[in-house]
């Protein structure tokens, strides 16, 4: 956001013509513009993977605009202020020389940079989301923990707002001088999606979840369990679920299914992968859904809130997401195909 407002600020100066000062901060302006999608990045990060900011770990993603804004920085000193400026604004002609030709070259490989940076940005995001539910379905129980809405939906602002930067960078800052209607829009937009964009950044928490914190074995490392013991894990994860009925715990991980039958969380779910061939978080709503079908030709008259308390959902919403996931249909309507059947 920081970022944000050095670019809004800049572009104020300059379309209000405080030459002087815009030439003092376009420097600032131009790592502040090559910052923002990296950052984002560094965020979603945060989000997902680690937990605090490094600039040893995250410096690298901001290594290219501190780079250009040097190289940048260097081309402008190399010229009278008049001269930079007049180039900055396009006004009247200015003297070939080496520094103008470089700015040149650069302010195009700039708009590549940026490009890059959106594409990168967006399809990074894109697949941190991908990955965490991967994982978090390996680990929560419960489908409301795996989703990241809130993420997603900012995601989707990213691309929007990556888009229409694409678009302006294209069109250059000139453009608008004679298009004060387009600024009017432009500023519209923006603002609104930076609202947006810091809306949903306060309200999201975290979603690194405990599984990222747990050592995991290496890959193969099931063949060397013994046949007997892996069949013992696997009697003891079953009578868990069919006996004691764990899955009636509706904020149940499979941590807490390791540490009852005494081995870790990589045993049982790789156990419950090979032998049922389907996820824990889906194994685990199974068992529900099966419970719900009991209580529902037992007690048809219970309201879905008491189905679902009744059966470890976490919510009425995560019970019909449930449903829809196993069998297509929507609560009402498999609700109706168990009456018939009955």
């Amino acid at each position: 956001m920081l970022a944000c407002v050095v670019v809004y600020l800049t572009h104020f100066l300059f379309y209000s013509h405080f030459t002087k000062l815009v030439c003092l901060i376009e420097p600032l302006y131009q790592f502040a513009s090559l910052s923002v999608y990296p950052l984002f990045y560094i965020y979603f990060r945060l989000l997902f993977v680690e937990k605090f900011f490094s600039f040893r770990k995250h410096g690298i993603y901001l290594l290219l605009p501190v780079i250009i804004t040097l190289l940048y920085l260097s081309a402008g000193l190399a010229l009278p202020a008049e001269v930079f400026i007049n180039w900055l604004y396009k006004v009247g002609t200015t003297p070939e020389n080496t520094a103008l030709k470089f700015l040149n070259v650069l302010k195009v490989f700039i708009s590549v940079v940026f490009i890059g940076q959106v594409l990168f940005t967006v399809i990074a995001n894109l697949r941190l989301i991908i990955a965490h539910r991967k994982k978090a379905r390996n680990y929560y129980s419960d489908l409301y923990e795996i989703r990241t809405l809130n993420v997603v939906i900012l995601n989707v602002v990213l691309i929007g707002c990556g888009f229409a930067s694409i678009l302006l960078s294209i069109l250059g800052r000139q453009y608008f001088f004679s298009e004060m209607m387009g600024i009017a829009v432009a500023s519209i937009v923006f603002s609104t999606m930076l609202f947006a964009i810091g809306w949903l950044g306060y309200l999201q928490n975290a979603v690194n979840p405990t599984f990222e914190e747990v050592q995991t074995q290496p890959i193969g490392f099931m063949e060397v369990i013994p046949v007997d013991h892996r069949q013992l894990l696997l009697e003891k994860i079953a009578n868990l679920f069919r006996i004691d009925r764990i899955f009636l715990n509706s904020k149940l991980t499979i941590q807490d299914v390791a540490q009852t039958v005494g081995t870790n969380r990589t045993y049982v779910s790789s156990i419950i992968n090979q032998h049922y061939g389907v996820n824990f978080c889906t194994f685990v709503n199974n068992c529900r859904i099966e419970e719900l079908e009991h209580l529902i030709k037992n007690h048809p008259e219970r309201t879905n809130q008491l189905l679902a308390e009744g059966c470890g959902f976490g919510s009425v919403d995560s019970l019909k997401r449930a449903v829809h996931t196993k069998t297509g249909l929507s609560m009402t309507e498999w609700k109706a195909n168990l009456a018939i059947r009955r």
